[in-house]
């Protein structure tokens, strides 16, 4: 998998299947994972994440994160930043502190979503503005399922590494679709969300 930045951190796919573009995840055995470290900022780093994802009925079962994207070093507390899809709501992720929100995910449906960390402190749902489809929803009001915010403070090491559709060393994977993954060492504003939204949705 290539990276089309100037930053040449390639990944190395496993078990993927490609279809229009797009990385099709089995859930049990598919991860792509970057072959090169990123060299970062360490500490409460701000960041954000874009990328396309079709969920799958996997996805939206109550078992846990289905992890779309994760970016950091190791699974030890703030040393890692992530999206997953838990308890068919989209969720930001420090560690163990999971903010679940907005509307329930549908299956089968494309949807564009960014992730802006802000850094601050402790994992709330200050720290971070979600976009769905170009639109900013309001983090705020958490889903039902209730969340586990407040239990770590981002920390990230460098180098760092990038996984899509699981976690580091492969758990709680993805059998959704992906594309166009993006990582962003800066906070976009909604200018720069809607431009990736209208570039790509066709």
């Amino acid at each position: 998998v290539v990276d089309s930045s100037p930053n040449t951190n390639t990944g190395t796919p496993a078990n993927i299947t490609v279809s229009d573009g797009a990385f099709m995840f089995n859930g049990t055995s598919s991860l792509i994972e970057s072959t090169t470290s990123i060299v970062n900022q360490t500490g409460d780093v701000v960041h954000a994440f874009s990328l396309w994802i079709k969920p799958s009925v996997g996805d939206l079962d109550d078992t846990g994160n289905h992890y779309l994207v994760a970016y950091g070093t190791e699974l030890n507390t703030g040393k890692w930043s992530g999206i997953s899809i838990s308890n068919k709501r989209f969720a930001s992720v420090i560690h163990a502190s999971v903010v679940r929100f907005g509307p329930e995910v549908r299956s089968g449906e494309w949807y564009h979503i960014v992730l802006n960390y802000k850094g601050g402190g402790i994992h709330n749902s200050n720290r971070f503005d979600f976009f769905i489809n170009g639109t900013q929803i309001d983090t705020t009001t958490l889903s039902a399922a209730g969340s586990q915010a407040g239990s770590a403070t981002l920390n990230l090491s460098s180098p760092a590494k990038i996984v899509i559709g699981g976690l580091f060393g492969g758990s709680e994977r993805s059998s959704s679709i992906i594309a166009n993954a993006r990582l962003f060492s800066k906070a976009l504003n909604a200018d720069q969300v809607q431009e990736l939204y209208d570039y790509q949705k066709d």
